[in-house]
């Protein structure tokens, strides 16, 4: 309850830095620092079992702490833990090095991929800083590596955007998941692209509706991943964990429509954002992946989250397509907030009922 209190205070204060970030200054770096500071704050003195997350990591902490084996974490997972056992047993200050790490990282791509101090600030909090710095902390910083590779691969740099997703595996094996996407290039999106972009929508709901993640062979050994799934799944089937993935959910309409818009406005924002092109796409297969893989949750949940990272960047640049900017940013700021109600459970009496149904 006081993580989700204390993230809609800094959300509400961020939005009225939006507004104001023409007249900041020289105080948008301290503004902005401090912010971040905040979230690191919130994100490593959160109660353990306020989520299952938390009690999962302190579980393995505490094992790996007490010299056993997790083998259901990365192996810097296993680093950190005994680095931390060695002068406290308080999972808090594990808490702390990777809500550091997951923050820091995603505030320094946020400079590098939009001209907005504040508006993808305001969009992370929306969702993504309590599912990837409050619950999903190992994915947070493979996240946050994502979006810093997001400006070498645009421009070319393949190589150094891989490094990126290397270093990003190290912390979380579902990086293997994007050096497929690789092949991906920030050209602009054509008309006839376009209008593919647009059907891989509906293709993932025809997939849905055939049964194709049905197939998937979650034994497979890829360099441990599938193990990994496999026990996600199993969880899920005792009742140990509850995935559930609703392909009529109005949080995904409303995803999707956003999804169209920014196809719709293809060149208004990629005049405003030259690395919307490539933005795009990963978003558009983000959203395809929790359609066409809706039957296995495990792994639909976590391809989606993942790659919709790029959203932050992508729907604070929504506030260009409208004018005058004033209400462009407030439509902005509508956007944040609504994903916020789906985040933070406290609030979501406030838009739609039930936050599960995402």
């Amino acid at each position: 309850m006081i993580t989700g209190i204390a993230t809609c205070l800094v959300f509400l204060i961020t939005a009225f830095l939006a507004y104001l970030e023409d007249y900041l200054g020289k105080y948008k770096l301290p503004l902005y620092i401090g912010i971040a500071v905040t979230l690191i704050i919130i994100s490593a003195t959160r109660m353990v079992g306020i989520d299952p997350d938390s009690e999962n990591y302190a579980n393995s902490f505490m094992t790996i702490a007490s010299g056993g084996q997790d083998m259901l974490v990365e192996y810097s997972f296993v680093i950190l833990s005994q680095f931390v056992s060695l002068f406290s047993n308080d999972v808090h200050y594990l808490f702390l090095i990777y809500a550091t790490l997951g923050v820091t990282l995603k505030f320094i791509a946020f400079r590098q991929l939009s001209n907005s101090w504040f508006l993808p600030v305001l969009m992370y909090l929306g969702y993504f800083f309590v599912y990837h710095e409050c619950m999903q902390m190992r994915t947070g910083i493979l996240s946050g590596m994502l979006l810093l590779a997001i400006k070498p691969w645009s421009e070319g740099n393949k190589f150094r955007a891989f490094f990126y997703i290397l270093i990003g595996l190290f912390f979380h094996y579902s990086a293997l998941m994007l050096i497929p996407l690789l092949f991906l290039t920030n050209k602009r999106i054509s008309y006839y692209w376009n209008i593919f972009w647009m059907l891989l929508i509906p293709l993932g709901y025809i997939l849905y509706f055939g049964g194709f993640s049905y197939f998937l062979n979650t034994s497979t050994d890829l360099f441990y991943i599938g193990d990994k799934l496999a026990a996600y799944q199993n969880e899920e089937e005792r009742g140990t964990t509850t995935l559930f993935v609703n392909v009529f959910s109005p949080l995904l309409i409303f995803t999707t429509f956003l999804y169209y818009y920014l196809l719709y406005f293809r060149d208004t924002i990629t005049d405003n954002s030259k690395y919307a092109p490539l933005m795009t796409k990963i978003l558009g297969i983000g959203i395809f992946a929790y359609t066409a893989l809706g039957t296995f949750p495990a792994l639909s949940l976590r391809v989606n989250l993942l790659l919709r990272i790029v959203s932050i960047i992508l729907y604070a640049n929504i506030c260009h397509t409208i004018r005058p900017k004033w209400a462009g940013i407030a439509i902005a700021v509508l956007i944040a907030f609504i994903y916020l109600n789906y985040a933070v459970p406290s609030i979501s009496f406030v838009i739609f009922w039930n936050p599960l149904q995402r």
